[in-house]
């Protein structure tokens, strides 16, 4: 009985010797085991912090373009509105130019209109005067030629003019062809004709 004795001993203190070695190498297994899902979730978090950082990043960037577009449509649009303020001044200012233009030349014309009206009234006077003057010539020559016409004399006889000079009249000529012959001669000689 001894040797089985000894033989169960044996056998038990094996098995103890078997549990620990499981017991130890399952702890070491579990350890094992709980660590990697430890640096899994480690490896984990710091993949989600990245990619969170990242969007962040992203986000960012993001927002400065739109804001930048923001800023650079704000620029355009205050430059356009610049530009139409100042073409809407020049235009007015051209507008008013052109008037100023238009009533100079307005003026102008009614000036020349004036002056040549000036002109032509005294134009038509000095015309006047001088047909007065030459009818007034004309009937003094005619009366001179008929009062000596009158006084008739045989062939031809001197007639004095009242510019002093004196011409032979014909009594034979016809009178209407004197007074037009005289007619011209006085416009020749007084007037450059």
């Amino acid at each position: 009985m001894r040797g089985n004795h000894e033989k169960l001993e044996k056998s038990k203190s094996q098995l103890k010797e078997e549990v620990a070695n499981l017991k130890h190498h399952m702890e070491t297994n579990v350890v094992d085991r709980s660590q990697i899902e430890l640096y899994k979730r480690e490896v984990e978090e710091q993949a989600a912090q990245e990619i969170r950082q990242k969007l962040q990043e992203v986000n960012l960037i993001l927002q400065m373009q739109a804001a930048s577009q923001d800023t650079l449509e704000q620029i355009r649009a205050s430059r356009h509105a610049l530009l139409t303020n100042q073409l809407e001044h020049r235009i007015g200012d051209l507008e008013r130019e052109l008037d100023r233009i238009k009533n100079t030349q307005r003026d102008s014309i009614f000036q020349k209109e004036s002056a040549q009206a000036e002109v032509e009234k005294y134009k038509d006077l000095y015309l006047e005067e001088v047909q007065q003057e030459l009818d007034e010539k004309i009937a003094k020559e005619l009366k001179q030629v008929t009062a000596e016409f009158e006084a008739g004399s045989a062939g031809a006889s001197p007639m004095v003019f009242s510019d002093g000079s004196s011409k032979s009249i014909h009594v034979d000529q016809d009178p209407l062809c004197r007074a037009v012959q005289e007619y011209r001669d006085v416009l020749t000689k007084n007037y450059l004709i």
